[in-house]
């Protein structure tokens, strides 16, 4: 078996890169687009944070869907159907302020996550004491 040698590439071995091409021309963002309390919500969260409403808009779009990818799935097949799910990418230059929106329109889900722990904890503790105790038998058993 041969052993391959790397040589890093010169600068001389890359092209130009290429400009990209300039996209389709962006429709605004439609008005009133959510119910009342988030409309104000993005309007206001855009309005402080000094960011296009798009980003806020999106990510409260990705919170909501979060909320309720369980509660609606597609039926894709017969026998087959996905949760609805939303993807946003928020794509702006450094220090544009992206994870200050990110951080402000998740601190609901994040508090409610941290809220169901602490209310979890107990029975996640006595679940996880009782396997142990389950699976100490088992080896038990086993031994004998």
């Amino acid at each position: 078996m041969s052993q391959e040698t790397f040589s890093p590439m010169s600068k001389e071995d890359w092209s130009q890169p290429l400009p990209l091409k300039e996209g389709p021309t962006l429709l605004p963002w439609p008005q009133d687009a959510f119910p009342e309390t988030f409309e104000l919500y993005v309007k206001e969260l855009a309005r402080s944070t000094e960011v296009p409403i798009e980003l806020p808009a999106m990510l409260v779009l990705a919170g909501v869907a979060t909320v309720m990818q369980s509660t609606f799935e597609v039926q894709i097949k017969d026998d087959y159907s996905e949760p609805m799910n939303l993807w946003v990418l928020g794509i702006l230059p450094p220090a544009s302020r992206k994870s200050k929106i990110y951080t402000d329109v998740t601190a609901p889900l994040r508090k409610w996550e941290y809220e169901q722990k602490l209310k979890l904890e107990p029975q996640i503790t006595s679940t996880e004491s009782q396997k142990k105790t389950i699976e100490a038998r088992d080896i038990v058993k086993s031994c004998g």
